[in-house]
């Protein structure tokens, strides 16, 4: 029994030509033949290899034999095979303005592309590309697609601000800077400057123009303001109750009062000096009323201009003008009256007409140029036609005085004649 136990356990001889196909198989390789209903080889079989497709072999010797149950390969070198080169991408080590991510240029890799800043990718066809894009080696030894480009980095223009003006530095190219800045009377919200970023975006928010203005201001205690405005150079007036004192004040470019409100009594009546009398002890008071010197100032029309030789005061007059092309309505000039008022008490604006207004003055000026020049014309002809002589055939024939032409009519009838009626 334990001999046949022994027998058991001895392992048997491999039978001969019991190579496994399996044992040939390689990523890289392909039997030359189907194989796949032959599940083993004899021995002394000689199988050939080839490359798959994308793949050439690393030597010349190709064969593998069938060993009893393994296989030997002709050369003590390991049979194998390398992917087909595809070469450079556009046959340089680099690309213009960028270089490759990796330089594995056979099948079948992936080779990837960084471009230099101020520079973004493009396919061959100038698409922009994000950073993953690639192109691949194929297994005909050829790229899958050109080679991209890395091109400048080009900004938007930008926008213009309204009542301001942008400016911009090297073009609009990468690292470029774009400069704002407002016309008068106005004050930039937003960065003075912007920068062309790696995106072509141009850094920071967009700024604007505001314009300046004044805070309104209040009523100081015992007195009242009057506001006619709150832009540059607009003018406000105090006034105190008590004594009738009154103050302007300008607004500045700079967004405040030129000057401070007053600060008004807050009696009503001014005492005045006592007058002793032999007859009272009783100190007198009386009221002093200040008459007003000037009229509140005023400000030019919007798309206008106002002109003043004597400033605002009692008696002096304004005049207003506007600009061309636009059309005054209201008083062209206005005076200012005893007590601080304006007479009229309205102050004109300035509009720009309509354009069927425009489009009517134009015609009606075509017309009358055209009736003038007719007119002439007409005039230059007749002129002409007076001077010009006679036509050959035409003469004129001039009768030799009669015997009746010096007589009158009287003369005649008492003479018992017909008158004769005679024509040129």
């Amino acid at each position: 029994l334990h001999v046949l136990w022994a027998l058991l356990l001895v392992p048997l001889p491999p039978c001969a030509g019991d190579c496994d196909p399996d044992q040939l198989s390689d990523d890289n390789l392909k039997h030359t033949k189907d194989y796949t209903t032959q599940k083993s080889f004899p021995n002394g079989t000689v199988h050939a290899y080839r490359c798959q497709n994308g793949y050439q072999p690393a030597n010349e010797r190709r064969n593998a034999t069938c060993r009893g149950t393994v296989w030997e390969l002709d050369t003590a070198r390991p049979l194998g095979c390398h992917g087909v080169g595809c070469g450079a991408p556009g046959g340089k080590d680099s690309i213009d303005h960028g270089t490759f991510r990796s330089y594995l240029f056979t099948f079948p890799n992936k080779v990837e592309f960084d471009c230099e800043r101020g520079y973004r990718l493009h396919s061959h066809d100038n698409q922009l590309v994000d950073s993953a894009y690639g192109i691949y080696c194929q297994s005909n030894g050829e790229w899958s697609e050109p080679p991209p480009k890395c091109l400048a980095v080009v900004c938007p223009q930008p926008k213009a601000v309204s009542h301001g003006r942008v400016e911009t530095s090297a073009g609009l190219k990468y690292r470029a800077v774009a400069h704002y800045e407002c016309d008068g009377g106005h004050r930039l919200v937003g960065p003075s400057s912007r920068e062309c970023q790696e995106n072509a975006t141009w850094s920071g928010a967009e700024p604007v123009c505001e314009e300046v203005k004044c805070s309104t201001p209040a009523n100081p205690p015992y007195g009242h303001v009057v506001v006619t405005g709150t832009s540059i150079d607009d003018v406000i007036i105090y006034k105190c109750f008590a004594d009738g004192f009154t103050m302007s004040s300008r607004c500045l470019p700079q967004g405040v009062w030129s000057r401070d409100p007053p600060k008004c009594r807050p009696d009503k009546q001014q005492p005045a000096p006592a007058t002793p009398t032999s007859t009272s002890t009783t100190p007198k008071t009386t009221t002093t009323t200040v008459a007003p010197t000037h009229c509140i100032p005023l400000s030019g029309p919007t798309n206008g201009k106002l002109f003043s030789a004597e400033g605002f005061g009692v008696n002096s007059s304004v005049i207003f003008i506007c600009n061309e092309g636009y059309v005054m309505r209201g008083p062209s000039n206005v005076t200012c009256r005893p007590g601080g008022v304006w007479d009229p008490p309205v102050a004109p604006t300035c509009f720009a007409p309509p354009p069927w207004l425009i489009i009517l003055s134009v015609c009606l000026a075509g017309l009358a140029t055209l009736v003038l020049c007719c007119l002439g014309l007409f005039y230059i002809l007749k002129r002409r036609r007076r001077k010009s002589p006679p036509a050959q055939g035409y003469r004129r024939q001039i009768r030799k005085p009669g015997p009746y032409d010096a007589c009158t009519r009287d003369e005649v009838t008492r003479l018992g004649k017909p008158f004769p009626v005679t024509s040129l």
